[in-house]
Protein backbone atom coordinates (compact mmCIF):
# COMPACT_ATOMS: atom_id res chain seq x y z
CA UNK A 1 0.00 0.00 0.00
CA UNK A 2 2.94 2.36 0.60
CA UNK A 3 4.04 1.94 -3.02
CA UNK A 4 0.52 2.92 -4.18
CA UNK A 5 0.69 6.11 -2.09
CA UNK A 6 4.07 6.98 -3.63
CA UNK A 7 2.77 6.39 -7.15
CA UNK A 8 -0.41 8.38 -6.39
CA UNK A 9 1.85 11.31 -5.40
CA UNK A 10 3.22 11.22 -8.94
CA UNK A 11 6.69 10.02 -7.97
CA UNK A 12 6.51 6.62 -9.64
CA UNK A 13 9.64 4.55 -9.08
CA UNK A 14 11.78 7.66 -8.42
CA UNK A 15 10.93 7.55 -4.71
CA UNK A 16 12.05 4.69 -2.49
CA UNK A 17 10.36 4.39 0.91
CA UNK A 18 10.83 1.83 3.64
CA UNK A 19 8.19 -0.89 3.92
CA UNK A 20 8.67 -0.82 7.72
CA UNK A 21 6.66 1.38 10.05
CA UNK A 22 7.70 2.93 13.34
CA UNK A 23 5.39 4.71 15.73
CA UNK A 24 6.08 7.83 17.76
CA UNK A 25 3.78 8.71 20.61
CA UNK A 26 4.32 11.76 22.77
CA UNK A 27 3.35 10.87 26.32
CA UNK A 28 3.53 14.45 27.58
CA UNK A 29 2.15 17.62 26.04
CA UNK A 30 4.49 20.20 24.50
CA UNK A 31 7.25 17.73 23.64
CA UNK A 32 9.15 18.07 20.39
CA UNK A 33 11.42 16.02 18.20
CA UNK A 34 14.71 17.77 17.37
CA UNK A 35 15.46 18.66 13.76
CA UNK A 36 16.99 15.60 12.11
CA UNK A 37 17.50 13.86 8.79
CA UNK A 38 15.47 10.72 8.17
CA UNK A 39 17.17 7.49 7.25
CA UNK A 40 15.77 4.03 6.62
CA UNK A 41 15.56 1.65 9.53
CA UNK A 42 15.34 -2.07 8.90
CA UNK A 43 14.97 -4.44 11.84
CA UNK A 44 17.93 -6.80 12.09
CA UNK A 45 20.35 -4.77 9.97
CA UNK A 46 23.26 -2.68 11.20
CA UNK A 47 26.03 -0.53 9.79
CA UNK A 48 29.14 1.12 11.18
CA UNK A 49 27.32 4.26 12.23
CA UNK A 50 24.15 3.07 13.89
CA UNK A 51 22.69 -0.32 14.68
CA UNK A 52 19.46 -1.12 12.89
CA UNK A 53 20.06 1.02 9.82
CA UNK A 54 20.04 -0.10 6.23
CA UNK A 55 22.90 -1.94 4.53
CA UNK A 56 24.61 -0.28 1.55
CA UNK A 57 22.47 -0.21 -1.57
CA UNK A 58 19.07 -0.26 0.15
CA UNK A 59 18.85 3.43 1.00
CA UNK A 60 15.53 5.20 0.84
CA UNK A 61 14.90 8.58 -0.78
CA UNK A 62 11.64 9.60 0.91
CA UNK A 63 9.85 9.26 4.25
CA UNK A 64 6.18 9.25 5.02
CA UNK A 65 4.22 10.21 8.11
CA UNK A 66 0.69 8.98 8.71
CA UNK A 67 -1.05 11.09 11.32
CA UNK A 68 -3.21 8.99 13.62
CA UNK A 69 -4.79 11.85 15.59
CA UNK A 70 -5.73 15.49 15.17
CA UNK A 71 -3.86 18.18 17.05
CA UNK A 72 -5.89 21.40 17.01
CA UNK A 73 -3.11 23.58 18.51
CA UNK A 74 0.51 23.18 17.45
CA UNK A 75 2.14 19.86 16.61
CA UNK A 76 3.15 20.85 13.08
CA UNK A 77 5.82 18.90 11.24
CA UNK A 78 8.33 21.42 9.92
CA UNK A 79 10.24 20.55 6.77
CA UNK A 80 13.51 22.53 6.72
CA UNK A 81 16.02 23.19 3.97
CA UNK A 82 18.92 22.27 6.33
CA UNK A 83 19.65 21.47 9.96
CA UNK A 84 19.88 24.39 12.41
CA UNK A 85 23.34 25.79 13.19
CA UNK A 86 25.23 23.73 15.73
CA UNK A 87 24.93 25.12 19.20
CA UNK A 88 27.49 23.68 21.57
CA UNK A 89 26.99 24.07 25.33
CA UNK A 90 29.32 26.51 27.08
CA UNK A 91 32.58 25.00 28.39
CA UNK A 92 32.66 23.60 31.90
CA UNK A 93 34.44 25.51 34.61
CA UNK A 94 38.20 25.31 34.10
CA UNK A 95 38.00 24.29 30.43
CA UNK A 96 39.24 26.63 27.69
CA UNK A 97 36.54 28.49 25.76
CA UNK A 98 35.31 26.88 22.56
CA UNK A 99 35.79 29.14 19.51
CA UNK A 100 32.52 30.33 18.05
CA UNK A 101 31.59 28.64 14.76
CA UNK A 102 31.26 30.88 11.71
CA UNK A 103 27.82 32.44 11.47
CA UNK A 104 25.35 30.10 9.81
CA UNK A 105 21.95 31.27 8.65
CA UNK A 106 18.93 29.77 10.34
CA UNK A 107 17.16 27.07 8.32
CA UNK A 108 14.27 28.03 6.06
CA UNK A 109 10.91 26.36 6.76
CA UNK A 110 9.83 24.83 3.45
CA UNK A 111 6.50 23.60 4.83
CA UNK A 112 4.62 23.39 8.13
CA UNK A 113 2.20 20.46 8.08
CA UNK A 114 -0.57 20.36 10.68
CA UNK A 115 -1.42 16.94 12.09
CA UNK A 116 -4.82 15.78 10.90
CA UNK A 117 -6.05 12.24 11.43
CA UNK A 118 -5.60 10.21 8.24
CA UNK A 119 -3.26 12.72 6.57
CA UNK A 120 -0.30 11.12 4.79
CA UNK A 121 2.80 13.29 4.38
CA UNK A 122 5.40 12.09 1.90
CA UNK A 123 8.65 14.08 1.69
CA UNK A 124 12.20 13.69 0.38
CA UNK A 125 15.05 13.04 2.80
CA UNK A 126 16.83 16.22 1.77
CA UNK A 127 14.16 18.08 3.76
CA UNK A 128 15.09 17.84 7.42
Amino acid sequence: EVRRAVEAAGLGRAAVVSPWMRFLRYKLANKTLKAHVDYQWLPGYANDEQQGYTPQGLETTHSFLLYLTDCPHGGETLLLDRLPPSRKPPPRRGEPPVPAPPEEPEPVVLAAVAPRRGRLLLFPHHCV
